[in-house]
Parts: C-alpha cells; structure tokens; sequence
C-alpha cells in the first residue's frame, strides 16, 4: 500500500490527520479533524496563525474596530473637520472588507484585494487612492502604538500614485442623458459640474450664501482647504433653482437639508442604470465618470477661447499651470496658441453655457 503524503507541517495519527508548528520556541501539536489532505491544509495554515497572533499578541491582540475607535480620538484632535469626514466616508466604504479583522491579518495582499474591489465597483484611482490614505492614517496611528510592525497600505498607496486617470471627455447628450435621470438635485449638481469644472467634492460641500447670483460667482472650498471664488458665467441659472429654498444651508441637497455624500457611488449607480435604459432605447452611450464632467468643462473653455491656459487654471484651482497644459493635447494647433495668449471672451460660448442646455 502506497504511503500516505501528508501536507507540508502536518502528519498522520490513524486516519487523521494532525499539525505540529514551532511557534516561539514552544512546540504546538492539534489535530485536524479530517483525514482530507485539501481540508486539513488551510485549518492547518489558520490555526498556526492563531498560535503566532496569540504568542505575539497576547490577550490585547487588537481588531480593525478596535484601532478605528482608538484612532478616532487621536484623529479628532489633529485633523481638520473636513479631512475627518473624507475618512470617514472612505472608511465606510471598505468597512465590508475589513470589520472583523485582527490588524495582524491586515497584509499586502487584503489591501490589494480592496483595491480591486474598489476598482470593480467603478471607483477612481483618485476615489482609491483617498481610501487608501484614510486605511493608511488608521494603521499608521496603529504603527505609532506599536500595534503592527508597519503599514501594508503605505506601498499600494505609493503605487497607484504613479498612476493617472485617463481622461474621458463625456459627449453633452450622454451627460443630459445620465442628469435626467438622477434624483432631486442630483441632476444639477452633475450639470453644475460640467458648466463650472468644479470637484465633486467642491459641489457636495458649497453652500448656498457663497453663491451670489447678482455677481455670477460662487465661492467654493477647494484642495487643502482653500477659498477660490469662480465665475459661474451663463450657468449661474443652474444654481438658482437649489439656492432659492432655505431649507438647506448646501446649495444641492438631499432629504431633509443633508449634502450628498458618497457622490462618486451615486453617480456610478445612475450611470449605470443609463446605460441600461440607452441599450433598452438602442441609442449610443458612453459611461464616464463624474470627475471627467471637470474634464469637459476644461477643453470646451478652452476650444471656445473663453480666457487663457492661465484663467483656466486659476478657474480650476490648480496649484500649477503644468497640471492644466494637459488639456493643450485635445485643441487644435491654432487653439493651443490662443490658449497661451490673453484671454479673449466669447460671448456666443457665454451664452451656450446658460440655461438653454440647463
């Protein structure tokens, strides 16, 4: 009769198998509860890990819960209100993968596991990678107390940091399509962002007495925390409707005065649904994703010559001119020098952007 091959760290008592694991200098035998060598491997692996968790750690071996509460109470004495609430919303967002979890089995490979199912569900690398800070602000509070040895999502952070989002330039009938569509002032705060170029996290928190419509302006928060104050040119009529009511203090809201939040889910849900109905209607349809509604506004400012490469990154709020010059790629060779040179307003382009197309 042949002999028996028993998985690597196991061993036969009988028909059972049985594992044997050196885990600090003390010798652990178990059994198995199976003579099955592919059911006996990972009871093997699992229990070996809980020796080593449970030499390491003791009794205070801690769970993901546990640090979230412990880093909330660092958190809120050392971050701004704003940055709290980012994490929080993307914290929400991974709880499914993570609640349950000791932080000892929170590795490289459950990181990128979240991040492949961020990317599934539609989400941007710029979505991923606030996820990944708010993961990593947590584990790195963990860090500090000497809970972990080091942070699994420092290295994924790192490496979808080299990565840029390619830029989609959403056809205007698609995006009335998908802003028809969306609930309550959902659909203006998407056509805002197309008429404005603003972020959706920039519409999501603007509120309504920073929008002066006498002046077409509005004053929004921006990257790190910055006042910009933007023209809002012929698309002023699109706000008018969501700053009329005082019901909210946010210009686009939801139930009973709340700002949106999760914006990117919600418009990846309505795109969704979309493209569904385009393909029951048998008319074309191209997903997008909301912040490529930024992109738009960008290269039509541009091809009409409603200001310079300089306005417009002063319009958008980038730190840099270089940022901006990647939309010089989408014009043509005499659009790119007009984009360089002064501003020169159009006033057929500021009609276009009025509530004719709403």
């Amino acid at each position: 009769m042949p002999k028996r091959r028993a998985p690597k760290g196991c061993y036969w008592r009988g028909d059972t198998l049985w594992g044997r694991a050196l885990v600090a200098g003390r010798e652990h035998r178990w059994s198995l509860r199976t003579g099955d060598s592919k059911i006996a491997e990972p009871r093997y692996n699992a229990e070996k890990a809980r020796l080593i968790a449970r030499s390491r750690f003791g009794d205070d071996r801690k769970t993901w819960g546990a640090a979230i509460e412990a880093w909330s109470d660092h958190i809120a004495a050392n971050v701004r209100p704003n940055t709290i609430k980012r994490y929080l919303v993307s914290l929400g967002q991974v709880r499914p993968m993570l609640d349950g979890c000791y932080l000892d089995e929170i590795d490289r490979a459950l990181i990128a596991g979240i991040v492949s199912d961020r990317r599934a569900k539609g989400a941007s690398n710029a979505t991923i990678r606030r996820d990944l800070g708010a993961i990593s602000s947590v584990l790195g509070f963990c860090e500090d107390e000497l809970w972990i040895d080091a942070n699994p999502a420092l290295a994924q952070l790192k490496r979808i940091n080299e990565k840029r989002d390619p830029i989609v330039l959403p056809e205007p009938a698609d995006i009335e399509w998908v802003a028809s569509r969306a609930p309550g002032l959902f659909g203006a705060m998407i056509r805002a962002a197309w008429r404005t170029g603003c972020r959706q996290e920039e519409l999501a928190s603007l509120e309504r007495l920073r929008v002066d419509l006498k002046r077409r302006q509005a004053t929004v928060v921006g990257k790190g925390n910055k006042l910009r104050t933007i023209d809002l040119h012929g698309s002023y009529e699109i706000f008018r409707p969501a700053v009329a009511t005082l019901r909210s203090k946010y210009a686009f809201w939801h139930g009973a005065g709340d700002p949106y939040a999760n914006v990117a889910s919600r418009f990846a849900e309505i795109t969704a649904s979309a493209q569904k109905a385009a393909q029951a209607e048998g008319r074309e349809f191209r997903r997008f994703r909301f912040h490529d509604l930024r992109h738009r506004f960008a290269v039509d400012f541009l091809k009409d010559r409603l200001g310079s490469i300089h306005d417009l990154q002063m319009h958008l709020g980038h730190s840099s001119v270089k940022t901006t010059e990647m939309y010089l790629k989408y014009l043509t060779p005499d659009e790119a020098r007009s984009a360089k040179s002064a501003s020169a307003q159009n006033p057929a382009h500021l009609q276009r952007f009025g509530a004719d197309e709403r």
